[in-house]
C-alpha cells in the first residue's frame, strides 16, 4: 500500500484564510509528530485525535484528494497502528476518516477494518455496547459505504426515549441524541417523525450561553460541536433565530471559544485536550456532518426548532448540502423529505455542500433582506393580477352588448 500524507498545508486551507476554521486548522497542524500521528502538547501520538484530526483535515479542504500526497505521515501511521487498534470507538474513527479521505478501509495493511466493525453487531442489529458506539459505527460504515441492514436502523430508533432524545442516562443524553440524528441521517432513513422530537429535545436542553453540555451546566466546545453537526444533518441553520437565546446560539459559542493561536478551549476558562477540541470543532465550524457525501434532511417550516417563527430550515438556505431534496438522487429515485428525509448523492463535492458557519452569520441580514423584498414582488404581482380582472371585465361587458340595428 502506498504511504500517503496528511497534509493540513496552505494550499488546502487557502479558501478559509483568515477565518477561525483556518487558524483551527494550523493549530492542528502544528500538532502533528514525526511518526504521523497527532497528540497533546507534551505526550505522544493519539490513534484517536489522529483520527479527528484527519477528519477536520477533510472537513476543511474543498478537495479531500489535496490532503495527501506522497510521504510516511498520517496514514503511515493508521497502517503501524492498524493491528493494535482493537477499541470498537477507535476502530469505527479509524473507518470514518479513512473512508472520508477516499481510501478503503477494507484494506489496511491486509486487514479489513469494516469487519472487525461489523464483528461487533449483534443479531438484535445494536453495534457495541451503547448508544454511542452503535451510532459511530453507522456513520463510518455509511462513509465506507457498506450497506447497513435493515436491523441497525430499527433498533436504534426503538431506543429513542419518550421526551425524544436518545441515551441510557441523562448525563449522555445530548451527545446520544445528537450521534442518533446524525447516524440516521447517514443511513438514508431519518424520518420526520422520529427527528423533530430529537430537535425538540435538544432545543430544550440548550443552555443560556447557546451552547450545550452534558447536563444542563457549564456549555462546552466539544459536545456543542456534536449538537452542530446533527444541526446540519436534519437541515437545521444553528445561526437562526430558532436556535438563538438572547443573540446567543451554538456557533456563536463555539466561535467565543478560540484562542489567539487558534485552538478552542474547552470550555470558559477551560483548555482540557485542545487538540482533540479543536479537531472536533472544525467540522462544526465547516457546516458538516458525517458522512461528508450524505445529503442533509429538510424537514419544513413546522420544525420543532422553529419555536413558532417563520423560519423554515431549508437545505438550499443553509448551505449544508449540495443535493436538492424535490430532485432526484444518483440511482434515479427521488427523494421524500417527508419520509426518508435524505438521499445518498457520492458525487457531492464538500464545495457544493458546505458554507462555513462564518459566512451563515453574515448570510443572516442578507435572508432579512430577501424577505422583505419578496413581499414588495408579492404585492406587484397581486396588483397586476387585478389590473388584468378588471380589463377581462371590460372586454366580457362589451362582447355581451346586443348588435346595434340596422337601418335600410
Amino acid at each position: 500500500m502506498a504511504a500517503l500524507v496528511l497534509c493540513l498545508a496552505p494550499a488546502a486551507t487557502a479558501q478559509v484564510a483568515g477565518t477561525g476554521s483556518a487558524q483551527a486548522l494550523s493549530y492542528i497542524q502544528a500538532r502533528q509528530n514525526s511518526d504521523g500521528g497527532f497528540s497533546e502538547p507534551g505526550t505522544h501520538s493519539d490513534d484517536t485525535l489522529t483520527a479527528w484530526a484527519v477528519l477536520a483535515g477533510v472537513s476543511g479542504a474543498d478537495n479531500p484528494a489535496q490532503l495527501l500526497s506522497s510521504g510516511t505521515r498520517a496514514l503511515s501511521y493508521f497502517s503501524s497502528r492498524v493491528k493494535s487498534i482493537t477499541d470498537l470507538p477507535e476502530i469505527e474513527l479509524c473507518v470514518l476518516s479513512l473512508s472520508e479521505t477516499g481510501l478503503d478501509p477494507r484494506n489496511i495493511q491486509g486487514l479489513n477494518m469494516v469487519s472487525l466493525l461489523t464483528a461487533n453487531q449483534a443479531k438484535s442489529g445494536k453495534i457495541g455496547k451503547d448508544i454511542s458506539q452503535h451510532c459511530l459505527g453507522m456513520i463510518a460504515l455509511a462513509s465506507a459505504q457498506q450497506k447497513l441492514l435493515p436491523s441497525v436502523t430499527e433498533w436504534l430508533i426503538s431506543q429513542q426515549r419518550t421526551d425524544g432524545g436518545w441515551g441510557e442516562k441523562d448525563s449522555v443524553a445530548v451527545t446520544d441524541t445528537a450521534l442518533a440524528i446524525e447516524a440516521l441521517v447517514a443511513s438514508g432513513e431519518a424520518r420526520a417523525q422520529t427527528v423533530r422530537p430529537a430537535l425538540k429535545f435538544l432545543h430544550g436542553r440548550m443552555n443560556g450561553d447557546g451552547g450545550f453540555s452534558a447536563t444542563k451546566d457549564t456549555s462546552n466546545t466539544q459536545v456543542t460541536s456534536s449538537v452542530m453537526r446533527a444541526l446540519f444533518a436534519a437541515g437545521e441553520d444553528p445561526t437562526s433565530t430558532s436556535w438563538t437565546i438572547g443573540g446567543l446560539n451554538p456557533a456563536s459559542f463555539v466561535q467565543s471559544m478560540q484562542a489567539s493561536d487558534g485552538h478552542l478551549g474547552y470550555s470558559k476558562g477551560v483548555d482540557s485536550e485542545p487538540a482533540l477540541t479543536t479537531a472536533m470543532a472544525v467540522p462544526a465550524l465547516k457546516g458538516k456532518h458525517f458522512p461528508l457525501a450524505a445529503a442533509a434532511m429538510s424537514l419544513g417550516p413546522d420544525s420543532p426548532a422553529s419555536n413558532g417563527t417563520t423560519n423554515p430550515p431549508t437545505v438550499n438556505d443553509l448551505g449544508t448540502t449540495g443535493a436538492d431534496p424535490t430532485q432526484q438522487s444518483t440511482d434515479g429515485s427521488t427523494a421524500d423529505t417527508g419520509q426518508t428525509g435524505t438521499t445518498r448523492s457520492s458525487g457531492t463535492t464538500p464545495s457544493a455542500r458546505a458554507a462555513t458557519v462564518e459566512s451563515m452569520q453574515a448570510g443572516a441580514t442578507g435572508r432579512r433582506t430577501g424577505w422583505f423584498n419578496g413581499l414588495w414582488v408579492f404585492l406587484a404581482a397581486c396588483l397586476a393580477y387585478l389590473v388584468l380582472l378588471a380589463a377581462s371585465a371590460v372586454i366580457a361587458g362589451r362582447l355581451a352588448e346586443p348588435p346595434p340595428i340596422l337601418r335600410p
